[in-house]
């Protein structure tokens, strides 16, 4: 069954990540190495180590009922990357997201169960099985194995809570 719901002025507080790796264990920070363009309308702030990776927030343009933001980044360097694009209020301490964030109302809004907003990635291939080593990495290293997947024929992962299609995780390679 397809719903859709239309959602308005609602407070989204979205970064993205960009990981680049040489190999399943050696990372750099994405932003860093390659050139990226965000036009002013877009641009919130840009976060240092965040996360072991710097994150760059921005807000989007609503526009035709729907969220929408724009930007170009240039790949300098060759490499095996993972771009998460994550909504960061579900990491709300529950006392500001109580306050701040469980009062809104909107069309098709859950009453009964404490559901936070999630970006998922529609259509195509994620390629999460591709960049398995370097997602457990990232996983078992950095965020003491609290990432899982949704994918419920295969996991190396533990039993976290984020899941990585849940923060719109997408691998690609530059060669």
């Amino acid at each position: 069954v397809n719903h859709h719901f239309v959602i308005q002025n609602f407070p989204f507080d979205v970064g993205l990540k960009l990981w680049r790796f040489e190999n399943d264990s050696t990372f750099f920070n994405g932003f860093r190495e390659n050139t990226f363009l965000i036009d002013s309308n877009y641009f919130q702030k840009y976060v240092y180590n965040d996360d072991h990776t710097d994150v760059m927030y921005f807000d989007f343009v609503e526009e035709d009922n729907m969220y929408k933001f724009d930007m170009k980044i240039v790949l300098d360097k060759k490499g095996r990357y993972l771009f998460q694009l994550e909504d960061f209020i579900r990491r709300y301490p529950k006392e500001i997201f109580d306050s701040k964030i469980k009062p809104l109302t909107f069309e098709g809004k859950c009453p009964t169960f404490n559901i936070k907003p999630v970006s998922m990635l529609q259509g195509g291939d994620d390629h999460l099985n591709e960049f398995e080593p370097e997602l457990l990495h990232i996983d078992k290293k950095l965020f003491y194995d609290n990432y899982t997947t949704i994918k419920v024929d295969h996991s190396p992962f533990g039993r976290g809570s984020f899941g990585w299609e849940f923060v719109s995780s997408y691998g690609f390679i530059v060669e």
